[in-house]
């Protein structure tokens, strides 16, 4: 098995860090869900730095209650396996085993990318629906969810890999395949306020809501692939089905908006202070 499919399989997801130090300030509830959880890394950071929360400046000081939801098995394995939450719940975003206002803070980072455009209206209503407080939610900027250099070689590398890939797998992997785009535009309509991300490692976008001030998004025309309607391979190798998804999502990268110039401007600095500190060490 090729290192990615092994990592991927065995490691599920988790968001990078420079996104979740972001985030911290401004996560105000002590009872939170994190939908789309991946392995828990980024809940394992908010929890050694709690000091660093809205929540603790308001003298709250511990979170009371954090719960992990993956629609992979793969995920919810090792989420399970490194203690980050203190449950974790196998689901899909668009159906979250949650009553209404359960939770105080809905959290999703780096998930709505993940899903299928016929998914992602049902996703963001419910993570609204089981929040009390607040809902936050990171994505890369839409001209940045496809990653077309990574597609590329991992398309070449799945039409040469022969090992059978299972259903399990296929979704784990398809899982990690960016497949649809929300524009800032369209959040801020909803009641979100827009952050913008900055940093060496890399840029995205932070989009917070007080849950009083959010509507659902209804029939808003998001950018992104249907699911596909798939039968069973008669061999039981769903390595096609991958390479399937892999080739649409490549194609995606052409109905999706342009980066600003600033945006180019300020990402061509943060890659040259990469390179500067790369040298000077």
């Amino acid at each position: 098995m090729r290192e990615y499919r092994e990592a991927m399989s065995v490691l599920g997801q988790a968001s990078p860090i420079f996104l979740t130090q972001a985030l911290i300030p401004h996560l105000h509830g002590t009872t939170i869900i994190d939908v789309g959880c991946g392995s828990g890394l980024p809940v394992s950071i908010i929890r050694s730095c709690w000091s660093s929360t809205a929540s603790w400046r308001l003298e709250r000081k511990f979170p009371e209650r954090i719960v992990g939801l993956d629609f992979s098995a793969t995920a919810i394995t090792y989420a399970s396996k490194f203690g980050a939450y203190d449950e974790v719940r196998l689901a899909n975003a668009g159906e979250l085993p949650a009553t209404s206002a359960e939770f105080e803070t809905a959290l999703s980072m780096e998930n709505l990318e993940h899903l299928w455009i016929d998914e992602l209206g049902g996703a963001i209503e419910e993570l609204i629906r089981v929040s009390s407080r607040e809902v936050l939610i990171t994505t890369p900027w839409p001209w940045e969810v496809i990653n077309k250099q990574w597609l590329i070689a991992e398309l070449k590398a799945a039409v040469l890999d022969t090992e059978v890939m299972s259903k399990t797998e296929y979704d784990s992997l398809v899982g990690y395949v960016h497949k649809s785009s929300v524009s800032p535009e369209q959040m801020r309509e909803i009641g979100f306020k827009v952050t913008p991300i900055n940093s060496a490692q890399g840029s995205g976008v932070l989009y917070s809501g007080e849950k009083s001030d959010l509507i659902s998004p209804g029939g808003m025309d998001f950018i992104g692939l249907k699911k596909p309607d798939l039968s069973p391979p008669l061999d039981g190798d769903w390595r096609p089905q991958y390479i399937e998804v892999l080739n649409h999502s490549l194609s995606l990268a052409k109905y999706l908006p342009k980066a600003p110039l600033k945006s180019l401007s300020l990402r061509k600095m943060q890659s040259l202070k990469s390179k500067v500190m790369s040298s000077r060490s």
